[in-house]
């Protein structure tokens, strides 16, 4: 009986701190329970957007770079071909006049003509 008096004292006396832990612990489950169902719905929803827009970018950006990259070659072979025309206009305007060879020949390369 007196153990029973000391408990009930006790408990009288921490009656805050039991019920504040009891309600703490009942939130806590209540909490888990509920939201932990909407949590892995949500992270495995944002996960698959995000692969989704991660996809879409990567395809966006190999597009950009192969356009750019067709873009570029056309410009390199315009350039190239362009550059083979002056290069043979040069030639024939060079074989037509030697003066113009020997002038050349003297300033770049220091030679001297006959």
């Amino acid at each position: 009986m007196i153990t029973l008096l000391k408990i009930k004292s006790f408990v009288l006396k921490h009656w805050k701190a039991f019920v504040t832990g009891f309600t703490l612990t009942v939130g806590m489950i209540i909490g888990f329970l509920l939201s932990s169902d909407n949590v892995f719905k949500s992270d495995v929803d944002a996960k698959d957007k995000a692969g989704k827009d991660t996809q879409k970018g990567t395809d966006r950006a190999i597009d950009d770079y192969q356009k750019s990259k067709e873009e570029i070659m056309t410009e390199k072979s315009e350039n190239e071909i362009s550059a083979d025309k002056k290069e043979e206009e040069n030639k024939k305007d060079l074989l037509k006049d030697p003066s113009k060879l020997d002038t050349i020949l003297e300033r770049k390369y220091g030679l001297k003509g006959d």
